[in-house]
């Protein structure tokens, strides 16, 4: 894996996305793959703004630390870094502009993330 910060725009057309207030929480649902074998696939719910972790373990884990915020439109941009946890190299950091509930794709290396970022009430998961 690199240890160079990765960028990547992940933009697609906005058709029939539904507006997102700044109050709403986001789900954010994930697989993780290293070279191409699903590694995990765990979800969790942030606040606008605010960094959410989850962790996979084994000899390949992961740790995931995500952002989610409104960017222009309709659109959401996530900002992030992945880092394996059997490893001291720099964590790969990423930044993907997203359609509410459409799955955008990123491969850096062996690692592979799928993300999907659904705004969602307070109250719900």
């Amino acid at each position: 894996m690199s240890t160079r910060p990765l960028l990547a725009t992940a933009l697609a057309a906005l058709l029939g996305a539904a507006p997102v207030a700044a109050s709403e929480l986001y789900r954010v649902d994930t697989e993780l793959r290293h070279e191409g074998v699903a590694i995990g696939a765990p979800s969790l719910v942030v606040r606008p703004g605010e960094a959410g972790t989850v962790g996979i373990s084994g000899a390949d884990g992961y740790t995931l630390t995500v952002r989610v915020r409104p960017d222009a439109g309709d659109a959401l941009r996530v900002d992030g870094e992945v880092a394996r946890t059997a490893s001291d190299a720099p964590p790969e950091v990423f930044a993907m502009v997203v359609v509410p509930g459409q799955t955008a794709q990123l491969d850096a290396g062996a690692l592979g993330i799928a993300l999907t970022v659904t705004p969602t009430a307070p109250g719900t998961r």
